[in-house]
């Protein structure tokens, strides 16, 4: 019995240790956000023309002196072109470097639009939710599950989430029996709930709102409407939430 409570002790004082090493690293590091890696489309670049020069013409006549292939002519001065086999576009610079009508030769580079969302607590507050190194309170986290990144692919729509717990303010309701009124949550207002499979199993109907708060919170945390200009985030915004409650 002695050598199990000395084994519990020093059990229990490495994971003392253990938590506090953990809870001593910081929750953000100083410094710069990592910038985006460069990413260029493959087999193209592009080449800026100085003002006044007319872009297809001058387009056409590379075509012809240099065996060039124009893939397609910009809004604005400039021409992305086929990258010939074998070539990079620093080649493309040497070759093109004498000409007085170019402006620039460079990559096609590739931009992303960000699913940054304009709710105003999301920045600086849910640093948990964002990529690695994103800026908050002017310092980068590192702790962030990259739900912004992931929000570019998917935002949940099409899954449905189950949440068994003390039910959620999802509707306005008054209780015909009891005369208790509940209310929508106002950050709850565009989240797409299943109403008509929602049960509360304390009091035997299908109405699962929320007596405590924690149900409500727990449904905010997944998806509470996201990009309305009010509060917080949710992690899968777009997704549909199935209420039940069983507890109170």
């Amino acid at each position: 019995m002695k050598k199990v409570l000395v084994s519990l002790i020093l059990v229990a004082l490495l994971l003392t240790v253990f938590v506090q090493v953990k809870s001593a690293e910081p929750l953000f590091v100083g410094g710069e956000p990592l910038s985006i890696k460069n990413e260029v489309a493959t087999g193209e670049f592009i080449v800026g023309f100085k003002d006044g020069i007319n872009v297809g013409l001058k387009a056409k006549a590379l075509e012809n002196s240099k065996s060039l292939k124009v893939k397609r002519i910009g809004l604005k001065n400039f021409a992305v072109f086929s990258l010939p086999q074998g070539k990079t576009v620093d080649s493309m610079k040497e070759l093109l470097q004498n000409d007085p009508d170019i402006a620039y030769i460079e990559p096609n580079f590739i931009a992303h639009a960000f699913a940054i969302p304009n709710d105003p607590l999301f920045s600086p507050y849910q640093w948990d939710l964002y990529d690695y190194r994103m800026l908050s309170n002017g310092y980068a986290s590192n702790y962030g599950i990259q739900a912004v990144s992931a929000w570019n692919i998917t935002r949940g729509a099409g899954v449905k989430v189950a949440i068994i717990d003390t039910g959620i303010a999802y509707e306005n309701y008054t209780d015909p029996v009891t005369g208790t009124q509940y209310a929508l949550a106002p950050d709850l207002a565009n989240t797409k709930f299943d109403t008509a499979n929602a049960y509360d199993f304390v009091n035997n109907d299908t109405h699962a709102n929320d007596d405590n708060g924690h149900g409500t919170h727990v449904c905010g945390t997944i998806a509470q409407s996201t990009n309305n200009g009010i509060g917080c985030a949710g992690i899968a915004y777009e997704a549909t939430i199935l209420p039940i409650k069983v507890l109170d």
